[in-house]
């Protein structure tokens, strides 16, 4: 997957706390797909930067990966850890933070009444049209990586060294689109990684984010996940995640782990436990990832 050629509108630049730069835009994709995209980095460390796309999970927008507060509860979500971007542009990556569907500026606002669950208009629709919100959400991460190669931002970026990284639904998003987009070098994902028959086919599902009609047919996640092997991967989830558990999580690693070994880099596929339950653990990932990606240098 390559991703639909897409025109960046209404690119603005904005000043930040300790003299970072967040350049923003909107991707027009087709006729009328915009993804708001946000980079952001430290104009003081040269480049080429490596790049890292920042996802969010289901909450309330994209801003929250930069540390903005926009309304009470977001005090509480960045107290755990939602500034992934941040956390990003710390360890020296320029941050690309992608708004998903859904979420924050694409939330639904059209329909006469909308569903209590922010996803599952869209997952409905998507399915009339044959698609599926996942599939478009993969499908928005490559459209965003084709932009960047194409360097009409006018940044410069390190494309080889190209990561994602995710928790909940922004680490299921990570995982199809990586398997699905080679150019994706490195995954740090969480709080998305178990059994599809243990998890979504066994639980309650008022959002259908992750259904793609049949899969279950050809793939289950193991099969995902080892698509992308060889290349570096890290699983968090906490211990006691009553979504996505850990030992569901480390259960499906161990599976891909025999692609991984059949290409030669079974230590390139790691597992990171967290106390507490669904949610994202900056403190065990990011150092899990960073001694991953040390290794696998």
């Amino acid at each position: 997957m390559t991703g639909e050629i897409a025109e960046a509108r209404h690119e603005r630049k904005h000043e930040m706390a300790n003299n970072l730069i967040r350049k923003s835009c909107y991707l027009r994709i087709g006729a009328a797909r915009d993804i708001p995209v946000h980079m952001i980095y430290n104009p003081d460390i040269p480049g080429p930067l490596p790049v890292m796309i920042c996802l969010q999970g289901t909450n309330l927008g994209i801003y929250l990966s930069w540390g903005d507060v926009r309304l009470p509860m977001d005090v509480e979500r960045i107290a755990r850890g939602s500034e992934n971007a941040l956390q990003a542009v710390a360890r020296g990556y320029m941050a690309v933070a992608v708004e998903q569907s859904c979420f924050g500026e694409r939330r639904e606002i059209h329909l006469e009444k909308v569903s209590s669950d922010p996803c599952i208009d869209a997952a409905n629709h998507a399915l009339l049209l044959g698609h599926t919100l996942l599939g478009e959400r993969a499908s928005d991460v490559s459209a965003v990586i084709t932009w960047l190669v194409g360097g009409a931002h006018g940044l410069s970026f390190d494309l080889s060294r190209l990561h994602i990284m995710g928790n909940s639904s922004g680490g299921s998003t990570a995982l199809y689109a990586s398997a699905l987009d080679l150019r994706i070098r490195a995954l740090l994902v969480g709080g998305s990684v178990g059994y599809l028959r243990d998890t979504i086919g066994r639980r309650m599902d008022s959002s259908g984010q992750n259904v793609v009609p049949g899969i279950l047919d050809w793939l289950e996640m193991d099969d995902i996940i080892a698509l992308s092997a060889p290349r570096p991967m890290l699983i968090f989830a906490g211990k006691e995640d009553h979504i996505w558990p850990y030992a569901g999580a480390a259960a499906v690693a161990e599976s891909a782990r025999s692609v991984y070994r059949a290409l030669g880099a079974p230590d390139n596929l790691e597992m990171a436990a967290a106390e507490g339950g669904h949610s994202y653990h900056p403190n065990v990932a990011w150092p899990a990832f960073e001694a991953l990606m040390a290794a696998s240098d």
